[in-house]
């Protein structure tokens, strides 16, 4: 597993650099997973998940027509609010 030990989230060079061959994504509302990142990772990506509520950073066309599932956080924010 590729861990960012920096206290900044990964530049777009790490992310590209470090996916090729991973099962799965991990990434945050800063992270750009599109068309280029998705075939960066390579065929054996499955699963993309946020830790957000949203996935308006993930392309789901370009996911769905991988077959890449999708996840988010969902109520990831209601113990902030509640």
């Amino acid at each position: 597993m590729t861990v960012n030990a920096r206290d900044r989230p990964p530049t777009r060079k790490e992310l590209l650099n470090n996916i090729p061959g991973k099962d799965g994504i991990l990434c945050m509302l800063s992270d750009k997973i599109d068309a280029e990142a998705m075939e960066a990772a390579g065929p054996k990506l499955k699963v993309i998940s946020s830790l957000s509520t949203g996935v308006d950073h993930i392309d789901l066309k370009g996911a769905t027509k991988r077959g890449i599932h999708v996840t988010f956080t969902s109520h990831v924010l209601n113990s902030c609010v509640g």
